[in-house]
């Protein structure tokens, strides 16, 4: 019995404090990494909705912001009508008391129910001072051109700051987006998209989001803007 075991003590080599720390680790990594990768998973999926979520959250209040935004121009369009009946002024007055964040006065309210015509140097003062002071309004506002050229003038400037877009220029789209603002800031979604870069070009340069930036542009209202460009911008977002 004694020389049994003795042999087999010799054929069979005792594990050193190595093999026990190898047989550890063995099976810490078999317990603790599918854990680890349950919990990188878990984080990164918390993550995609979050920014799904933040994405959907400002794309609903630009779409808020538009719906007032139309409102008001309704209301201001009444407003500078002359020949508007006396009713229906006063639900223009309504209309902008409502919708627009720069608040009138009771004695204003009653002038233009009555029949006083709000200017068209009024009327983008009255949409543009919430954003900077009035008097630097009026000294930057250029001079009024035809209906015409002004929207061709808007288009132009959109297709100059989507082609910024597309070549990953933020500085030059929110600048054609400042002159857009300043020759129509109620035209279509020009605040809305104004806003929404600005916002992207406070972030750092190699932090800038442009997936996101292109998914918002391809919701926004873009009439004017030249097919090849469009395409190029759906395209961009649906990249990623």
């Amino acid at each position: 019995m004694d020389e049994r075991t003795s042999q087999r003590e010799q054929v069979l080599p005792r594990k050193d404090s190595w093999d026990k720390l190898s047989v550890l680790s063995g099976f810490l990594a078999a317990v603790f990494v599918p854990i680890a990768i349950a919990v990188v998973g878990h984080w990164y999926t918390s993550a995609i909705k979050d920014r799904e979520t933040a994405i959907s959250e400002r794309n609903q209040k630009i779409r808020e912001d538009t719906f007032k935004r139309e409102w008001v121009q309704l209301g201001l369009e009444i407003l500078r009508d002359a020949d508007t009946s006396p009713n229906v002024r006063k639900w223009g007055v309504q209309i902008v008391s409502h919708y627009a964040a720069v608040e009138m006065t009771d004695e204003v309210k009653e002038a233009l129910a009555w029949g006083d015509v709000l200017p068209e140097s009024a009327k983008q003062l009255y949409s543009i001072e919430q954003y900077m002071p009035a008097q630097q309004v009026v000294q930057q506002m250029p001079a009024q051109p035809s209906q015409t050229s002004r929207v061709s003038e808007m288009d132009n400037l959109q297709n100059r700051a989507i082609e910024s877009l597309l070549d990953q220029d933020i500085d030059a789209a929110v600048a054609a987006y400042d002159d857009a603002y300043l020759l129509w800031p109620t035209f279509r979604n020009v605040d809305e998209i104004r806003r929404l870069l600005k916002e992207h070009a406070s972030a750092d340069r190699p932090l800038v989001d442009w997936t996101s930036i292109y998914r918002s542009m391809v919701g926004m209202d873009l009439r004017g803007v030249s097919p090849d460009l469009l395409d190029r911008l759906r395209t961009k977002a649906a990249d990623n």
